[in-house]
């Protein structure tokens, strides 16, 4: 839904222009989201805090000259624990998995911890995790020491993962897995499972 409609939210987000944007009523943006059935259970509590969390984005465009210059004043982890835990750079409704995205989507190489990923790499799945499911900061190791010993970036890494686990897309390592279509599945652990 988001991505057929990205052209509309676009418009709605005022081409993400921070100064109207921080101007703009969030009721607004919030119907607008609905309306586009964009919405999700956190998205009245995003818009809420949309003005807040541009003015720590403008704050750190104004510590660092740039938010480039910001994402690359550190290792990608320590970013990320800056937006995503308490601190002066907290972004609120942000955790590490959105943080991961956000780094992702400027050119920094990372995976997204999210759900999917995590999932599938936990010990009773693909059992590269020690737990069930894989803490976020274990996923990224994990897919840190397959990009090195693949080649492949961390962020094709995840895309594939995520891809093969997501609802609407491969769908097969989800909640409840598709063992029967499941191309990997003898490299999986949740068979033994059952």
């Amino acid at each position: 839904r988001i991505e057929v409609n990205l052209p509309k939210i676009d418009l709605l987000f005022g081409e993400f222009d921070p100064f109207k944007l921080g101007s703009c009523d969030w009721t607004l943006l919030y119907k607008g989201l609905l309306d586009l059935k964009c919405g999700s259970q956190c998205t009245k509590r995003q818009m809420q805090n949309l003005h807040k969390n541009i003015n720590v984005l403008l704050n750190i465009e104004q510590e660092y000259g740039s938010l480039d210059n910001f994402v690359l004043s550190d290792k990608p982890e320590k970013i990320v624990s800056v937006l995503s835990n308490m601190g002066k750079y907290k972004l609120q409704f942000v955790g590490p998995a959105l943080a991961w995205e956000y780094l992702r989507n400027v050119g920094i190489d990372g995976a997204k911890p999210d759900v999917h990923v995590c999932r599938f790499l936990s010990a009773n799945r693909i059992g590269l995790a020690n737990g069930n499911p894989a803490e976020p900061d274990e996923a990224i190791q994990i897919i840190r020491d397959i990009s090195k010993n693949t080649g492949f970036s961390m962020a094709a890494i995840d895309n594939i993962i995520w891809s093969f686990c997501a609802d609407k897309y491969g769908e097969i390592c989800t909640a409840t897995p598709h063992c029967n279509r499941c191309v990997i599945k003898e490299y999986c652990h949740f068979k033994q499972m059952r």
